[in-house]
């Protein structure tokens, strides 16, 4: 049997099961109440985002968690469903009896080949890279997230194609600097945007999840400024 190859670009993508948008949950319901804990807006959340609750799923790690979709257009190329709540996840030892923190939509290339929230981020004049979805929740609409610390090729060429005339700015975890990974993303843009681009480096024990919006701008302004970037919280002027 010969089957056919479908590229990545026509693969549909579904939700993982029965979900309901954040706005539609009772107001008591968990996943707004873990949201509103950690200083989110769950209605902004679920209408900016169309971040849902997956309340019945095929997949077990998808059941009973935060989905937070990732789309291109109104194509859904993936999602990632959250577990509800904070564990020892950075504890090595305890780590491998714990559930994920996140679990990523089987049979998918989204976390190579996909920025979250790219279609409102390619509309700003200064772009920020972060690490996780909520980052970019935390840090705002010129925000897009890789979905860890590594960054590929096509994600790369994604980014500077696009803010290639703009200015970008790579912040991620204070421990991931030093890694390898990041160091070859840092390397990639400054030989192609030097002037243009800047790595900003959070205070140790920090990350843009955990900080306020204002100081996460602002710091972010500043440090760029001092690495001769001018960073523009503005949307470009068709």
């Amino acid at each position: 049997f010969s089957g056919e190859i479908v590229p990545e670009e026509a693969r549909v993508v579904l939700w993982p099961g029965v979900c309901k948008n954040l706005r539609a949950l009772p107001e008591e319901h968990e996943a707004r109440t873990y949201l509103l804990v950690r200083g989110f807006d769950p209605d902004l959340i679920g209408g900016r985002y169309r971040v849902a609750y997956c309340k019945e799923s095929h997949y077990f790690l998808a059941r009973d968690r935060i989905i937070i979709p990732v789309f291109e257009g109104d194509n859904l190329r993936g999602w990632q469903a959250r577990y509800i709540g904070e564990l020892p996840w950075h504890d090595r030892n305890k780590r491998k009896e714990l559930p994920p923190k996140y679990y990523s939509c089987p049979n998918s290339q989204f976390r190579s080949k996909c920025i979250y929230n790219w279609d409102c981020m390619k509309e700003w004049q200064t772009g920020v890279i972060v690490e996780g979805p909520t980052d970019a929740w935390r840090f705002g609409p010129m925000s897009g997230c890789i979905f860890g610390n590594t960054m590929t090729e096509v994600q790369k060429r994604k980014v500077f194609d696009m803010f290639r005339h703009r200015t970008l700015v790579l912040l991620l975890d204070p421990e991931e600097f030093k890694k390898p990974s990041t160091q070859r993303a840092i390397a990639y843009f400054q030989r192609r945007m030097s002037g243009s681009f800047c790595a900003v480096k959070l205070p140790v024990g920090t990350d843009p999840g955990s900080l306020g919006r204002p100081f996460l701008r602002a710091y972010v302004k500043d440090k760029a400024k001092d690495q001769g970037v001018r960073v523009v919280y503005r949307k470009v002027v068709a």
